[in-house]
Order: C-alpha cells, then sequence, then structure tokens
C-alpha cells in the first residue's frame, strides 16, 4: 500500500488557495464539538434523537473534513495576512456548523441556536435557553434544567473548546502542514510559547488545560455537586465561558464551599497559561512576577472594595450574603467567566454600571478569557509614569520601559491604545444601538448587558433570551465575535480582502458592434 502522503499526491488534483485548504479544520473541529457531547449523551439518554442528530452530523463533518484535507492541496504557502483571514472565517464558520444539529434535535429556531453556539465558542456564556417564546418565530426556546443530558454536554464541550482556541487546533494542523505555528497564533492575536518549540507549546497548554478540567472538578464535587453538574461547570469555568446547568447558574446552589471552588477555576482560567506551566514545573516564582498577575489581582480587589462602597452608599446593608455575592460576581466578570449569583434587577445602577468596565477588561494574554486583558492595562498605566520620566529627563536620554521582566518596545504601544480604544468605542456605540431597539430600558443595563458579550462574560441583567428583538440577537452574536478576537484582526481581515478584490484582474470588456 503507498502511504498516505502518496496518495495526497496522486489524489491531490484539484490544488486551491490556503485559505480554503485549511476550511477543513472547521469540518473537524465541528465534529469534535458533536462527537464528544453525542457520545457523553449516549450514557444519559441512550440512542435518543438528539444524540443520534449529533453524532450522525458529527461523523459527517468529521469524513467530510477528512476527505477535504486528503483530496485536496495548498497552491503554496499561507502567510500572515492570509492566516488572519483563515482565523475569521473558522470563527465565523465553526459555530454554525455546531448550530446546525443542535437547531434540528431540539426544534428551535436556527438563530437561536447559532447564538448560543457564537456564545459557547467566544466563551461568553450568554444564552437562549430561557424558557421563553422567539418573537419572530413563534417557537418555545426551552429553559436549561428542560435540555436532554446530550445538549448540555455539547454546551460544555463547544465553551470548553472555545476555551482552548480554534486557533490553537489551526496551529496543531497549520504545523503539520507548512505553516509555522506562530503565524497561526499571531492571527488569533493571543498565542506566547511556552517552551521553545511550537509543538511542544501546544502539547504543554493541551496538558495543563486537562489537568485544571480536572482540579476543578474535584473541587466542585468536594464543594457538594454531583458528577454531571462538576463535570459541565468544570469544563465552563475553566474555559472561563460560565454555561450553567441550572438556570439560576451558582445562586441554585447557594453553597460557599461550591462558590469558593468556583472562585479558584475562574482565577485559574484567567491567568496566564504561561505561568500555569511553570508553576507545574516547579517554578511559582514566574507568576508572582508577572504584571498581568499583580495587575488583575490589583483591578479585582479594588474593584470588589468599590462595589462594596457602592452597595454601601445606595442604603443597602452590607451584610455576610452582599461580600459574598460581590466578591463573587467582581471575580466572575473580571475572569469573562459569567457564573452568576446575584439577580442583578436588584442590584445598584452604580454596581452594574462599575461591572461593565470589569467586563471588558478580561484576563491575561495567554488565557481563556476574552476582553481587553490585563496586559494592556497594566501597560495603560505603566505609560503615565513613562510620560513623566520622559519630561524630567529630557529628550537626550533614552528610558527602557520595562514591563516584569521584559522590555517593552514603544512600537507596540500603537496597538495596545488602538484595542483599548476599539474596545470603549464598540462598548458606547452598542449600548446606544441597544437603546434605539429597547427605548424603554435601563441605559445602564443596556450598557451592562453590551460590556458582557463583548468582554465575552456572559453575565446578565436579564435582557439576553429567547424573547429578545431579531436585532438585539444579532447585535449582540457581533459583538461577542468581535469580543474574542479583539476587534482588530476583523478590520485587518477586511482590508486584507479589499485589497484582493481591487487587485483581481478584471475580464475586458466585450467590444461594441457598431454597424
Amino acid at each position: 500500500m503507498l502511504p498516505v502522503t502518496a496518495l495526497r499526491q496522486r489524489a491531490a488534483v484539484v490544488r486551491v488557495p490556503p485559505y480554503l485548504y485549511y476550511l477543513h479544520i472547521a469540518l473537524i473541529v465541528g465534529s469534535m464539538t458533536l462527537l464528544i457531547p453525542g457520545l457523553l449523551g449516549l450514557i444519559d439518554e441512550g440512542f435518543s434523537w438528539p444524540v443520534l442528530t449529533l453524532l450522525g452530523y458529527g461523523a459527517s463533518y468529521l469524513l467530510a473534513g477528512l476527505v477535504w484535507r486528503d483530496l485536496v492541496a495548498p497552491s503554496y504557502s499561507l502567510s500572515l495576512r492570509e492566516a488572519i483571514v483563515v482565523a475569521i472565517s473558522l470563527w465565523l464558520l465553526v459555530p454554525v456548523l455546531a448550530a446546525i444539529p443542535v437547531t434540528i434535535s431540539i426544534r428551535i429556531p436556527f438563530v437561536d441556536a447559532w447564538f448560543e453556539s457564537v456564545s459557547g465558542f467566544t466563551t461568553t456564556g450568554l444564552t437562549m435557553f430561557t424558557g421563553q417564546v422567539d418573537p419572530v418565530f413563534r417557537v418555545y426556546v426551552p429553559r436549561v434544567e428542560e435540555l436532554p443530558p446530550s445538549i448540555l454536554y455539547w454546551r460544555s464541550t463547544i465553551q470548553w473548546i472555545g476555551g482552548i482556541g480554534i486557533l490553537a487546533i489551526f496551529a496543531a494542523f497549520a504545523a503539520g502542514g507548512g505553516l509555522p505555528g506562530h503565524i497561526a497564533g499571531l492571527a488569533e492575536g493571543r498565542y506566547e510559547h511556552i517552551v521553545p518549540s511550537v509543538a511542544k507549546s501546544l502539547r504543554a497548554f493541551t496538558r495543563v488545560y486537562f489537568v485544571y478540567t480536572f482540579i476543578g472538578v474535584v473541587l466542585l464535587m468536594l464543594g457538594g455537586q454531583n458528577l454531571f453538574d462538576a463535570l459541565n461547570h468544570a469544563m465552563t469555568g475553566i474555559a472561563t465561558g460560565g454555561f450553567s446547568t441550572h438556570s439560576a447558574s451558582f445562586a441554585y446552589y447557594n453553597s460557599v464551599w461550591v462558590e469558593a471552588a468556583a472562585i479558584v477555576i475562574m482565577v485559574l482560567g484567567a491567568l496566564n497559561f504561561a505561568d500555569h506551566y511553570a508553576l507545574l514545573s516547579g517554578n511559582p516564582g514566574r507568576m508572582l512576577r508577572n504584571p498581568e498577575t499583580k495587575t488583575f489581582a490589583a483591578a479585582v480587589t479594588a474593584s470588589i472594595l468599590a462595589g462594596l462602597l457602592l452597595f454601601y452608599a445606595s442604603g443597602t446593608r452590607v451584610d455576610q450574603a452582599v461580600v459574598r455575592g460581590v466578591v463573587f460576581q467582581v471575580v466572575s466578570s473580571a475572569s469573562g467567566t459569567g457564573f452568576q449569583t446575584m439577580d442583578f434587577s436588584k442590584t445598584p445602577e452604580s454596581f452594574k454600571f462599575l461591572l461593565s468596565f470589569t467586563n471588558i477588561m478580561g484576563g491575561s494574554i495567554l488565557s481563556t478569557t476574552g476582553g481587553i486583558k490585563v496586559y494592556r492595562l497594566a501597560v495603560m498605566v505603566k505609560s503615565i509614569g513613562w510620560s513623566i520620566q520622559s519630561t524630567l529627563s529630557g529628550p537626550t536620554r533614552y528610558l527602557t520601559r520595562k514591563m516584569g521582566d521584559r522590555v517593552f518596545e514603544p512600537k507596540n504601544m500603537d496597538s495596545v491604545i488602538a484595542v483599548v480604544f476599539l474596545f470603549n468605542t464598540t462598548l458606547i456605540v452598542s449600548a446606544l444601538a441597544s437603546a434605539l431597539i429597547l427605548p424603554h430600558t435601563s441605559f445602564v443595563d443596556l450598557l451592562f448587558e453590551a460590556s458582557s458579550a463583548l468582554g465575552n462574560v456572559g453575565l446578565s441583567t436579564g435582557i439576553t433570551g429567547a424573547a429578545m428583538p431579531l436585532a438585539l440577537k444579532i447585535e449582540y452574536i457581533v459583538l461577542m465575535l468581535l469580543g474574542r478576537l479583539e476587534i482588530l484582526p476583523y478590520i485587518t481581515a477586511i482590508l486584507i480582502i479589499h485589497e484582493w478584490a481591487k487587485k483581481r484582474p478584471r475580464r475586458p470588456a466585450p467590444p461594441v458592434l457598431r454597424g
């Protein structure tokens, strides 16, 4: 028998641009998000219709992806510019593929399944499963408790895979296909070597991810959750996704121990995984020295104190329940997880306004969170001191700008400012757009909900649900996708595609016959 590579060289008669060739990854990743929950669902449901649908579509996607990979070959090497376009294409296509069997299996409108899928892959956690009727299609969308176990596993799986990052999987495929793995990471804007080798970095990242997922299961079971709930919450917690097996999220348990376990998991997911690898390798000092860790701890502590002060200023008695709630919600917001213990319809408006900004803060760069990232916030704060030092020292003296153990290059400041500016501008514009759709809703609530979508958090004041207007569903889908890749790659991809369109040769116009 001929080896697979020889068969591919013979069979791959169709050569396509690499940005089309690598789309087979969308099919393979899509199959993983269906086969895993389908197989887990077999244990609880047997051969139910949802299980058969997930397994059927998962197998079809896997077969199609493998056939496409083996019968089609890239016509040239993938460049960074094309890698960015592929990254955007994956984030747009995979949620659609994953949503199709869900809308068929439980018979809900596609837009609601698509919203749930995007919310999962972007590790946001806003949900359509609220037990309401879709206002456009007049179809009842069930509550979380009414979903079969296979669909609950599906929700957790897409968040768990979304936390790893579709681009981490892309890098693994690309490294085997001639594309340097760091290019794939640059396309997503969040890749960092854990160890010098790309392949070893990916294996180390995955190993840490599995270990922390297992630790999360153990902690939650020790806190009192059963295995089913603990597995689902550990997967969505370490992914800082926030999907829950209960509509009331962690308020359902009303347990200090469960909340403490969840806080540990959320913080682990929000910190730099390169630091986690160093910690597990016997080097805890790297995490303690990292300016991201220090900034995250300082921001969370300050936000907790500010939140308690805002409750006190509103006339609310700051008792143990309020302290528990504020601590949990600030960590949940800052880590981008979205587990919820408080009813935000009963909290002060000022507290929701505060969380609107912690929602878009984000965790470390190499973490499972969305948002601006605390590294950029640390740079913005440090830049104040750098600016003062530069003014006092004069133009003849060169100042070394350091972030922890690393020298910060002034040329990188443009990217930091651009991301911070784009996030804040997008947040304001989206909140104003939401006010046009829901003119009688509190603007603070609309700002909070928009920041939750853009920051990939998932906390909700009750606006998000199957009964919300279609226009708002589309707006939040766009915000979740923008927030996951930090907005800038989308703008870059649009400019690249526009440039390609301008360079595309046009057919000459046919001659005009006169006569």
